[in-house]
């Protein structure tokens, strides 16, 4: 999906194919925001599947990529790993984390109030590698040929949005009052 064609399309609405109200380049921002902000009500919007190295011991970090991890879904083998809960392993086996190294791992922890990193069970040993999902950081589209970064099944939600962020600029074009509609409609695309 092209950036141009959202903008095309928005022009269409706003009924200004001339881009005397809102320029392209405007556009092109709020489209920006629009996939930020679908990411952040559903960060799978953005999934990728890598595998990574982990570091030696409990704590790892995600991928210079990566705004927030989804799932550790299993070693490179093919062992699954499961999710936990930190509190219930702190109960269950309290030193853990002094675990002897290895390259299966179990169980994975993570916390959003450090959305950078995780940790496993037992320790890794350097170089294990594992299977990680993550939501990826969005690169700013630069230009208004650029392909977006969602998929097709976002393109109304995108369109809602930048809708939205058109008609709250103060200008005498915007229609105030459908900002508020096209934000609500937006939101019951990403979240419904």
């Amino acid at each position: 999906m092209n950036a141009s064609e959202i903008i095309e399309e928005v022009e269409t609405s706003l009924l200004d194919p001339s881009g005397q109200f809102w320029t392209p380049e405007e556009l092109l921002s709020y489209i920006n925001d629009a996939q930020r902000q679908i990411v952040n009500f559903k960060p799978e919007a953005n999934a990728k599947v890598e595998n990574v190295a982990l570091e030696a011991g409990v704590r790892q970090s995600l991928p210079d990529l990566a705004s927030q991890l989804i799932d550790v879904t299993r070693n490179t083998d093919g062992m699954a790993i499961t999710a936990v809960d930190q509190r219930d392993l702190d109960r269950m086996m309290p030193a853990w984390p002094k675990a002897e190294a290895s390259t299966e791992i179990e169980h994975y922890m993570y916390d959003d109030r450090s959305p950078a990193t995780f940790d496993v069970y037992p320790p890794a040993r350097e170089g294990t590698q594992v299977e990680v999902i993550y939501s990826a950081t969005l690169a700013n589209l630069t230009n208004t040929n650029a392909e977006l970064s969602l998929g097709l099944q976002y393109r109304s939600a995108i369109i809602e949005y930048v809708l939205y962020r058109a008609h709250s600029k103060d200008t005498q074009a915007a229609v105030p009052q459908r900002a508020q509609a096209h934000y609500s409609q937006f939101q019951n695309l990403v979240t419904g």
